[in-house]
């Protein structure tokens, strides 16, 4: 009995401290925080040979937006990259890995995700015209030091990333929202052999949409205040498949491989830490849209009645849409963080459908059909004093000639002059003068005035103080010329700027915030990319660089070309040649360098440019002889690398002055060609020897070797000594690790949007 009773006893504080150590595990694990990082990549230029997306980049951007809004992710644990290249997305996963790695040794759960948008095909992501594969994509997420790895690609034929070897799709749907879960999860906005599409209409690509709306709440299919990964998949899968439905790509399939593990469903967004909440009514039935103050589209659902919908939004003012079958209600609502705003069939007014016209694969690619508009009619003379006060009425109607005071219409055909304004809500075909202000939706002629605009298309010419275009094919010139769309053509004014050109861009200042082929001109350049030439004062390129830069200061970030110009930086990648006097490359030589030689025993001086070229600025002090000496050097030279040796060829000037007189008084220096050959003793020192070809001029002394025997040409003429002689070096030269930018063809890193 009692050895009984001692089992009982024995089992019971087993049991008890089974139990407690459970306890104290549980507790430690609440005790862990949860942080979740970022990594968000678009591109617009996927190659020489595919179309430039419009959205990639503001897809990226937004989808930045909610994760920091409300998915928990903090703006210092994102990287936002736009106009990305291959190597950029390589560093970038890199300085993610080192980020995961200090948080988890600071005890955090992370949690990553990787979201790309732009252009690809079977084998990978198309960054311009580099490559990263599916394979390398795969194994970057799946070796993130991260708990949760989340991969997103809106891309075409991104489905080929589930198919690889080892993507067998599995059952992901769980149906809690635990914290607990573990793993990698893949989301692709296409299948296998689908291209990805985006709309004009709303603005970005569809599932880029779609996922976004969802994450801000039309996905909360249990109205629990949180969309998990499966709610955004699932409303983002069926939206996408039906709005792609009847485009003339055909219907688009997002694609998963979800390997998750644990208690729950992962949630990606909290609906309760937004700032603002837009709430649907339950008898508000129908496609709701929501823009925002500037007329972006920022969310859309497809709500059925009965229930309530929360939307987070940014605080701020909206435009709501709501299509019920055809039956359209609109109205302005401000949202406040207060408390949520209430939307309700009383709150909107009813309004008519609009009618919609085909153009090109913008609304055809949408289904939408031109056979509600009206037909243009054709009348040769028009007057209008104001829009209403019209010869043409309120008809779409097409004019040969219009006098305006200011005046409207639908087509020109002709010649259109107007004491103000003149306005062609469609094609303008010849020429539109007016005082003020000109535009057309397209133009095949000339503008002028005060203010021109094309939102479409313009093949000819705009002249005046202001000149606006979509897509070009002519020439602007004005005081300023603004183009955010292709420009084929030439732009001469104080100002200009575009955001992508084939041509010519003359003036004071010169802005170019996308890709450019062609030439600048002006007193100062500005580019994003371009493949020409800069020629200015002061040349900028944010980016990189591919061709020339010319002037007095040449500023990059990266550069396939050559910069000339007295002061020459790039602040990442030099891959041409830098010729000036101050040259600084984030990839090249910034190295202090002593030497010996025989015209001055003490040399210091300091190389800077980038692995093929630089520049050398520096001292020399010649203590003995007849004519002691001090002096300052400045020089250009060619670098060529052959590990551990490398080679040298420069030509290095030498301004003179008496004994440590610093008094540059007359005609006293001495040029020097040299070669060196250099061999490195460490990793960072190396020591070098060389030969020279020194040509002295001076009317301070008549002899500068410290050998008479190497001197083959000797005269004097005028007071003044000439002295050609081979001379030597010896010296040590020090090369510190330049930092590394994370920029080559690409951005830096935006670390915060």
């Amino acid at each position: 009995m009692q050895k009984q009773s001692m089992t009982t006893w024995f089992l019971f504080l087993l049991t008890a401290v089974t139990v407690a150590s459970v306890a104290r595990q549980a507790a430690a694990d609440d005790s862990v925080q949860i942080r979740r990082f970022a990594l968000v990549v678009g591109t617009n230029n996927g190659g020489p040979e595919r179309p430039r997306l419009r959205f990639a980049n503001s897809d990226a951007r937004s989808f930045a937006e909610v994760l920091v809004e409300l998915g928990g992710v903090q703006k210092r644990d994102l990287l936002l990259i736009t106009d990305a290249d291959r190597s950029s997305l390589v560093q970038a996963f890199t300085k993610m890995t080192h980020m995961l790695n200090d948080a988890k040794a600071q005890s955090y759960k992370t949690e990553m995700l990787f979201y790309y948008s732009g252009h690809s095909d079977e084998r990978g992501l198309l960054l311009g015209s580099e490559i990263y594969t599916y394979q390398e994509i795969k194994q970057q997420i799946q070796k993130l030091p991260a708990r949760v790895r989340i991969g997103v690609l809106d891309s075409c034929a991104s489905g080929s990333l589930v198919r690889l070897k080892g993507g067998k799709r599995t059952a992901p749907f769980l149906v809690d929202a635990s914290s607990e879960v573990k793993g990698v999860a893949l989301l692709t906005s296409s299948s296998a052999d689908e291209v990805a599409q985006e709309s004009d209409r709303v603005g970005g690509s569809y599932f880029t949409h779609y996922l976004v709306s969802g994450m801000r709440g039309a996905a909360d299919e249990n109205r629990d205040g949180r969309v998990t990964l499966n709610e955004s998949y699932t409303y983002a899968f069926d939206e996408t498949l039906h709005r792609t439905a009847d485009t003339q790509a055909g219907a688009q399939h997002p694609n998963y491989d979800f390997r998750l593990a644990g208690a729950g469903d992962l949630v990606l967004t909290d609906l309760r830490s937004g700032g603002a909440v837009l709430l649907f009514a339950p008898e508000v039935e129908g496609r709701i849209f929501v823009r925002d103050s500037e007329g972006n589209l920022l969310a859309e659902i497809n709500k059925k009645s009965a229930y309530p919908v929360k939307l987070s939004v940014p605080p701020g003012r909206y435009e709501v849409t709501i299509d019920n079958q055809g039956a359209m209600q609109r109205g302005m609502v401000r949202v406040s963080s207060s408390e949520p705003t209430r939307v309700n069939t009383k709150t909107l007014a009813a309004v008519a459908k609009e009618k919609t016209r085909s153009r090109g694969n913008t609304d055809e690619a949408e289904g939408e059909t031109a056979s509600g508009d009206e037909p243009l009619r054709y009348r040769p003379f028009a007057a209008t004093i104001a829009p209403g006060l019209s010869t043409n009425g309120r008809h779409r109607v097409q004019n040969s000639f219009a006098l305006n005071f200011i005046g409207n219409g639908a087509v020109l055909s002709g010649m259109e002059v107007g004491a103000f304004v003149n306005t062609r809500s469609e094609a303008a075909r010849g020429l539109q003068m007016a005082g003020v202000y000109n535009h057309a939706g397209t133009l095949h002629g000339g503008q002028f005035a005060m203010v021109n605009t094309v939102t479409s298309k313009m093949v000819g010419g705009q002249f005046g103080f202001l000149n606006i275009s979509h897509t070009s094919e002519g020439a602007q010139f004005s005081f300023i010329n603004l183009n955010r769309d292709v420009f084929w053509g030439m732009q001469a004014g104080f100002i200009n700027t575009t955001a992508g050109m084939n041509g010519s861009q003359m003036g004071f200042v010169n802005l170019q915030t996308g890709d450019m082929r062609g030439y600048q001109a002006g007193f100062i350049n500005m580019s994003a990319s371009q493949i020409g030439v800069q020629t200015g004062f002061i040349n900028v390129n944010r980016y990189v660089f591919t061709g020339a830069q010319i002037g007095f200061v040449n500023l990059t970030q990266s550069s396939t070309g050559a910069q000339v110009g007295f002061i020459n930086i790039a602040s990442g990648e030099s891959r041409g040649a830098q010729i000036g006097m101050v040259n600084y490359a984030g990839n090249g030589i910034l190295a202090p360098t002593f030497w010996v030689s025989d015209t001055a025993l003490f040399n210091l001086a300091l190389k800077m440019g980038n692995r093929y070229t630089y520049g050398i600025f520096g001292a020399s002090h010649h203590p003995i002889g007849d004519h002691p000496h001090t002096g300052i050097m400045a020089g250009f030279g060619v670098h060529l690398e052959f590990h551990p040796l490398w080679s040298e060829i420069d030509v290095v000037h030498h301004w003179l002055a008496p004994n440590l007189a610093w008094q540059f008084e007359g005609l006293d220096n001495i040029s020097k060609l040299r070669w060196s050959l250099g061999y490195r003793l460490f990793d960072r020192v190396s020591l070098f020897v060389g030969v020279s070809l020194n040509n002295l001029v001076s009317k301070a002394r008549t002899d500068i070797a410290l050998s008479n025997g190497l001197t083959f040409l000797e005269y004097r003429e005028d007071h003044t000594a000439y002295q050609m002689s081979l001379g030597f070096f010896l010296g040590l030269q020090w090369e510190p690790k330049l930092k590394q930018h994370n920029t080559w063809r690409g951005r830096k890193y935006e670390d915060s949007i």
